[in-house]
């Protein structure tokens, strides 16, 4: 991605365009590798800069993304809270050739005389660090160095903070220099370019040899056309109008940029700075991130809840299979005491008839010979009760396993139908209430997620609402009308469909529609025809201590329908 030098500087540019005079109020650390500052400018109101160190994220900007802040505050952010709280920033400056940005910020000691402490940022994948020094000393970093990093660079608190190791690269604007490197090469354009450049990543190489190209310097280079090549890298990045945008390739946001990058293809949504466009990227990619992590950890809590429902359920089984012949006990120890005149003591089995097979048939008995006839008897039938009792104790453990595994393939199909991150908020609530969940709320109220909505739709004058979890499914039903109609798939999960009718008579145009959405909305979405089942509302039921979303319903009808999403007519 180009969060390379050029771009990161251009990003400095318009900080401190943006910041340069403004107050820090506030410094949050909401993860282990992020902070949070809270900038007031006069004129342009409150920034929310955010300034990460994730690999995969890393960055100086702005964000939107609500953030929540851990119960207790890290002790890097505590550092930044006595530094940098109450200071003024005086610039934003990024370092030539480096993917570093820095931030003089001037406030006050604690002898209350003014200061000039600095922020600095390497926005360097996972080698991302944040730094704050003073006088050039480093008082502390987000991030721990390890041995390896100790003994390549000093970063320890107390040293003098230097720039990251310089790599054996060239400099863009060293134009003597890159016309050699222009001349010496033998191979493809773009990769000699991002090896041997500094401060570009593949993608600006790439749109260099593009440019190169385009101009008719291409290898082998003679002494002019590399003079002139290096004459245009020198200038290219600098020179080009700044013109903001994100590259959409496929449906998903590729990167941003400082102007559209012509070697590549896709479509270009432009903003009105390059902090607008990054902000819109990291937006994206973090939400469709969270996005991917939050459905993964909600289907790994049903799936070890499903593990240990399927392991009690294969003791069960194993008990049932135990007490299967419980029967044949009894009627053994029947025989027993129908024939006890006839066995003799000390006998280690007997044959006797059977009464209960075909007549003339037979069955051999053992039995324990330290016991009496009677005994042995007493001995079948108490193994018998044994058996019977153990059956009528797991029959219900049973049914309330298998009622838990058809609850959770409920929450299951719920998660793989959610669509975004606020769909998530009562689905957790959920789990949560049932113990699957542990909450993470101690003494607050967790995050700022906007209120889930249910899925609401106006057909023909008719408006219809679908729940888009159990916890809504339970709402809607509840709150619907008697003579409205409800909605459900047959035989597979789905939300609960309701169509507010308000005493009229449903046409069937409306029905159909509101059963492709309930189809829509269900486990058997894509599946082709799936039946919709519809009554009264009158006619649903939650049956009392019933898990969420679970009904049982009567007087119904079914429709056979395909599932549609009927966007066109979605108005929440």
């Amino acid at each position: 991605m180009p969060q390379d030098a050029v771009t990161t500087f251009r990003v400095a540019q318009d900080l401190h365009q943006k910041l340069s005079g403004g107050k820090i109020n506030k410094i949050n650390q909401p993860g282990k590798e992020e902070l949070i500052f809270s900038v007031y400018t006069q004129g342009l109101g409150t920034h929310r800069v955010k300034v990460s160190a994730n690999a995969s994220f890393c960055r100086v900007g702005f964000s939107d993304l609500a953030e929540e802040n851990p119960a207790v505050c890290p002790s890097f952010c505590m550092l930044l809270r006595k530094h940098l709280s109450g200071g003024v920033i005086e610039s934003v400056t990024g370092i030539p050739g480096e993917r570093v940005i820095r931030f003089t910020v001037k406030s006050y000691n604690d002898f209350m005389e003014e200061v000039e402490k600095e922020l600095t940022v390497e926005v360097m994948g996972k080698y991302s660090n944040v730094f704050l020094t003073e006088n050039g000393k480093i008082l502390g970093t987000l991030k721990t160095a390890t041995l390896e990093e100790s003994s390549k660079r000093a970063i320890l608190t107390g040293m003098a903070y230097a720039l990251p190791p310089a790599q054996d690269k060239t400099p863009l604007w060293e134009e003597s220099a890159v016309a050699e490197i222009l001349l010496s090469i033998t191979g493809e354009l773009t990769e000699t370019l991002f090896n041997r450049l500094k401060g570009l990543c593949f993608l600006s190489a790439q749109e260099l040899a593009f440019a190169l190209k385009e101009r008719g310097f291409t290898p082998p280079f003679t002494p002019e056309t590399a003079r002139k090549g290096a004459s245009l890298i020198a200038t290219f990045f600098e020179n080009a109008p700044l013109n903001p945008c994100v590259l959409w390739v496929n449906g998903k946001t590729m990167d941003f940029f400082p102007f559209p990058y012509r070697s590549l293809s896709g479509t270009w949504v432009f903003y009105e700075n390059l902090l607008e466009a990054q902000n819109a990227f990291y937006t994206k990619k973090e939400g469709d991130f969270r996005f991917s992590e939050r459905t993964k950890r909600l289907l790994s809590v049903v799936k070890k809840q499903e593990t240990k429902l399927n392991r009690r359920l294969s003791v069960i089984a194993a008990k049932e299979k135990d007490c299967a012949d419980m029967e044949n006990l009894r009627k053994k120890g029947e025989l027993l005491t129908c024939n006890l005149w006839q066995i003799k003591e000390n006998t280690d089995k007997v044959t006797l008839p059977d009464y209960y097979a075909e007549e003339g048939a037979t069955v051999t008995i053992t039995l324990d010979k330290t016991l009496s006839p009677k005994k042995n008897a007493e001995k079948l039938f108490k193994r018998y009760d044994k058996a019977k009792k153990t059956l009528l104790a797991i029959a219900p453990q049973r049914a309330e396993a298998e009622k838990d595994l058809r609850y959770l393939d409920t929450v299951k199909s719920l998660i793989t139908r959610a669509e975004k991150n606020e769909d998530f908020v009562e689905i957790e609530a959920e789990l949560t209430s049932q113990g699957l969940l542990k909450s993470t709320v101690k003494g607050k109220k967790k995050g700022k997620e906007p209120p889930v909505k249910p899925h609401r739709y106006t057909v023909n004058g008719f408006h219809v609402a679908v729940g888009k979890n159990n916890l809504q499914n339970d709402t809607l039903t509840a709150d619907a009308e008697t003579a409205d109609v409800w909605l459900h798939t047959k035989d597979y999960h789905s939300a609960h469909v309701v169509i507010a009718t308000h005493g009229k008579t449903v046409p069937e145009d409306v029905l159909t529609v509101a059963a492709e959405i309930c189809a829509h909305h269900s486990s058997a979405r894509g599946a082709g025809k799936i039946p919709v089942d519809y009554t009264l509302k009158k006619y649903v039921k939650k049956p009392t201590g019933a898990k969420p979303g679970f009904v049982i319903y009567t007087n119904q009808k079914t429709l056979i329908v395909e599932s549609n999403p009927h966007e066109n007519l979605k108005n929440g």
